[in-house]
């Protein structure tokens, strides 16, 4: 193994103690019927980021244009929608939308990527409505991927996992150099034998040269013998 993937490891596994000990943190607290009540509320509801916001507003009409023109689906019924105040300064506040149905925010989630394709909403993301808790675990897991290296670790939902794309660029590179190297054999052996071929086309017609000159000398003897009688 070599010493890079023995220092991702070693990293790893210290964050997969501190994701323990975070998780046991948060289990151990006790859940109040009201935060149990906002989890159940926020089961179908969406966060909708870096919408244009303007003044005065029609908020449901941004959001059903986003979903039709967007992310081109029909008939998603929206029961409640909420944007939030942004701390930042230009920047849009968060929409809160809050959908009636389970199969509305299962067929949004499984479409939002198609946004970076379109135009007019290439910037906006679309995520889960997660409860505190999951929140600042969330944020915590992004500060430990930021702390060891964005180049080694990612996030994938409540995980964190090595990146593929290292193990990926390694066996390429390892694949196109088995290539190059497939490439200049049959290329210095194409030049062998391009020079072998050579050396006998050469050697072929010096012969028939020789034979030739031999022949004329032959016949150029003969006449003078036949003059000479």
């Amino acid at each position: 193994m070599s010493k890079f993937k023995k220092e991702v490891k070693k990293d790893i596994e210290c964050v997969q103690k501190e994701l323990s000990s975070m998780r046991t943190s948060y289990a151990e607290v006790p859940k109040q019927p009201i935060e149990r009540q906002n989890i159940d509320d926020q089961r179908n509801n969406i966060i909708i980021r870096n919408l244009q916001e303007s003044d005065n507003e029609n908020i449901t009409n941004k959001v059903n244009g986003l979903l039709k023109d967007g992310l081109r689906l029909k008939d998603i019924r929206i029961k409640s929608v909420d944007r939030k105040k942004s701390m930042r300064e230009n920047k849009p506040g968060v929409i809160i939308v809050k959908l009636e149905r389970t199969e509305d925010k299962r067929r949004v989630m499984e479409v939002k990527r198609n946004l970076k394709d379109t135009r007019n909403f290439r910037d906006v993301f679309i995520d889960h409505d997660l409860p505190k808790s999951q929140r600042m675990l969330n944020a915590n897991l992004r500060h430990i991927v930021k702390t060891i290296g964005n180049d080694k670790l990612e996030i994938h939902g409540s995980r964190i996992q090595l990146k593929k794309f290292s193990d990926n660029r390694h066996d390429n590179s390892n694949t196109n150099e088995r290539n190059n190297g497939y490439i200049n054999t049959r290329y210095d052996n194409d030049n062998r034998d391009n020079r072998a071929n050579g050396r006998k086309d050469y050697n072929r017609r010096n012969n028939d040269w020789n034979r030739d000159q031999r022949h004329s000398n032959e016949r150029n003897v003969s006449n003078s013998t036949r003059s000479y009688r």
